[in-house]
């Protein structure tokens, strides 16, 4: 079975004042409707290899705005 992989764009949490550790905010994105046309429309891949150990995976990209890792993202 593939795993489900859900998106959210750090842009949305950070324009909702969530806190981007908050395990409640992609549940809150679906009840807003916020979508991520962006993932979808241009057909995103992730660019590591890797095997989720759980079936279903959250990401939050575009976390590069984030001071604590400006010297860490590529």
């Amino acid at each position: 079975m593939t795993p489900i992989v859900e998106y959210l764009n750090y842009e949305v949490v950070d324009d909702q004042g969530w806190d981007v550790y908050d395990e409640e905010n992609f549940e809150r994105a679906k009840e807003m409707n916020l979508s991520d046309e962006e993932v979808e429309d241009k057909n995103v891949r992730l660019t590591c290899i890797g095997s989720p150990a759980a079936d279903h995976l959250n990401i939050v990209y575009n976390a590069k705005h984030l001071d604590y890792l400006q010297n860490r993202v590529i």
